[in-house]
């Protein structure tokens, strides 16, 4: 069980003391099924250790990946300080491994999550546009096959990028032969949506898609996304559009990535994002490192 954290560090100190690390032969390495070849290095020098704690020990870490195994990982230190009837500082379920990145770091980049939506009853896009319109402008690229469908996604895709804070889009794709963009209305008043969502996040398209769209939009409740009845999660655009196509989908939400410096600032404010919010990568392979609870 690893957790990944992010912390910041725009002088990258530790980053360079890691870089020459790094620079020696790795104590082991591997390739996933993607073929990225994954190295790890052990560092035993403890002044080197040293150095890297110090300069930690002021940092905030914000969990980009994992809270579920961190949730976890404190009700089982508290499951064995009640078995044992002590708090030993020295007792291995007292901590957890954790993955640290910096977010100033170079090569770190957030990857969108798209929604899948599947299982409705009488689903009609017309309905579901008319339900929405007081909230978001809706804007079509039509296609028919061939060079037409490739120059309507391409357009598509432009005009989804530049979404922005002010501007927030929502790409939709639900067949007959159309992409469509469905971007928050400038007159949309969320303070009156949203009464319950911060200001730092009624912008977010994550937050603007499962509160406005999902829920009233196609009246799939939280409990519901929460158990996957409806959505599922689809880290490929043209996959998660693909499931459409070949009817096992009625219709995808495409997203742009929200960015590290939001995710970080959000957590920082005490903040939880909605679930698969964010997929930060690179990631380590799993099980290149274990830790023994007993």
């Amino acid at each position: 069980m690893c957790i990944r954290d992010r912390y910041t560090d725009p002088a990258r100190g530790i980053d360079a003391q890691l870089d020459r690390i790094s620079a020696l032969p790795p104590t082991a390495e591997a390739r996933d099924d993607l073929e990225v070849l994954h190295q790890l290095w052990a560092i035993t020098d403890p002044v080197l250790i040293q150095s890297i704690q110090t300069a930690l020990a002021d940092k905030k870490l914000a969990i980009a990946d994992g809270h579920h195994r961190y949730e976890t990982a404190l009700a089982y230190r508290d499951e064995c300080r009640a078995r044992t009837g002590s708090k030993d500082a020295a007792a291995p379920y007292e901590r957890v491994m954790m993955t640290l990145f910096n977010t100033a770091g170079e090569g770190l980049i957030v990857l969108p999550t798209h929604r899948v939506v599947s299982r409705l009853s009488d689903f009609s896009f017309e309905s579901f546009r008319e339900r929405v319109k007081g909230q978001f402008d809706c804007q079509s690229y039509s296609f028919a096959e061939g060079a037409a469908r490739a120059a309507a996604w391409s357009m598509f895709l432009s005009h989804l990028e530049q979404s922005d804070a002010e501007h927030p889009s929502i790409g939709v794709y639900a067949g007959g032969g159309a992409f469509h963009l469905f971007t928050l209305r400038t007159d949309a008043n969320l303070d009156a949506l949203l009464p319950d969502v911060s200001a730092m996040q009624r912008r977010l398209d994550v937050v603007l898609l499962h509160r406005l769209l999902i829920e009233r939009g196609l009246g799939i409740t939280a409990e519901a996304v929460k158990g996957e009845r409806n959505i599922t999660y689809e880290r490929d655009m043209e996959a998660a559009i693909d499931a459409v196509d070949r009817g096992e989908a009625q219709l995808c939400f495409l997203l742009n990535a929200i960015s590290a410096e939001q995710t970080a600032q959000i957590a920082f404010a005490g903040e939880v994002l909605p679930q698969k919010s964010t997929d930060f990568y690179p990631k380590l392979l799993s099980g290149l490192t274990l830790y023994r609870l007993e």
